[in-house]
C-alpha cells in the first residue's frame, strides 16, 4: 500500500523530470541554432555584392571601319559556329562565343583593350555590327576576321556585350590560355598544358 506522501513525492519526481527534459530539449534546440548561425553568418560576410560597370551613355559606339561583313549571299556560305548552339529550350548561346572570341583575341594583341565590347547578328546569324567603346586596331581586325568566317545559325537578330577591362596593359600568365585551332598563341609563345609559356625550345605560336 503507497501512502498519500509516497505518492505524492513520485507526482513531484515524474513533473520535475518531465521540465527537465523538456529544459534540455529547448537547450538543444537554442545550440543547434546557435551553432548553425556561426556556421551560416560568415558565408553571407564572405561574398560581397560584385559591381556592374555601367554601358557607356548613349550606348556602345558602332566601329564604323570595322571590316565586318553580313552580305546576304556571303552569310549563307558561312560555317556554322559550334559555340554558338545552346541547348534545346536556349537554342542560341551567341554569348558564350563572344566570350571566348574576345578572349582569345585579347591574349593574341597582348591584353591592352579595355571598354565594353557589342557584336549585334543580323537576321541570318552573321555579325552586322561591331560596336566597342575603346577600339583597338589589332584587336578588331582579330574578331573581325572570325565574325566575317562563321555564322549562328540559330542566333537571328540577337546581340551580346562584354566588358573587356578598365586599364589594362598586358596579360597576367594566368589569363594566356590556349588550345587547337582558334585558341592559338601569339608569336613566340607556346601551348603547354593549356596556357601560352615562353616560346624556347618549342614551337611559338603553337
Amino acid at each position: 500500500m503507497v501512502s498519500h506522501l509516497e505518492h505524492g513525492r513520485r507526482k513531484r519526481f515524474s513533473l520535475s523530470a518531465r521540465l527537465a527534459l523538456v529544459a534540455g530539449l529547448a537547450a538543444a534546440v537554442s545550440l543547434a541554432c546557435s551553432r548553425r548561425a556561426e556556421i551560416d553568418d560568415p558565408i553571407v560576410d564572405e561574398l560581397p555584392p560584385v559591381p556592374e560597370v555601367p554601358f557607356p551613355e548613349g550606348g556602345v559606339p558602332v566601329v564604323e571601319d570595322s571590316g565586318v561583313d553580313s552580305a546576304e549571299g556571303d552569310c549563307e556560305g558561312r560555317a556554322g559556329q559550334s559555340a554558338c548552339a545552346g541547348t534545346n529550350d536556349f537554342t542560341c548561346a551567341f554569348d558564350r562565343w563572344l566570350l571566348q572570341l574576345s578572349e582569345t583575341c585579347q591574349t593574341q594583341t597582348g591584353c591592352r583593350t579595355n571598354g565594353w565590347i557589342e557584336v549585334v547578328l543580323g537576321e541570318q546569324g552573321c555579325a552586322a555590327e561591331l560596336r566597342m567603346e575603346q577600339p583597338n586596331p589589332e584587336f578588331v581586325g582579330c574578331v573581325t576576321e572570325q565574325l566575317n568566317r562563321h555564322r549562328c545559325g540559330g542566333c537571328a537578330g540577337v546581340s551580346a556585350s562584354r566588358f573587356l577591362g578598365a586599364a589594362r596593359e598586358g596579360c597576367e600568365p594566368s589569363e594566356i590560355r590556349c588550345s587547337t585551332g582558334e585558341l592559338r598563341c601569339p608569336p613566340g609563345l607556346r601551348c603547354e598544358q593549356g596556357l601560352c609559356v615562353d616560346g624556347a625550345g618549342g614551337a611559338s605560336g603553337s
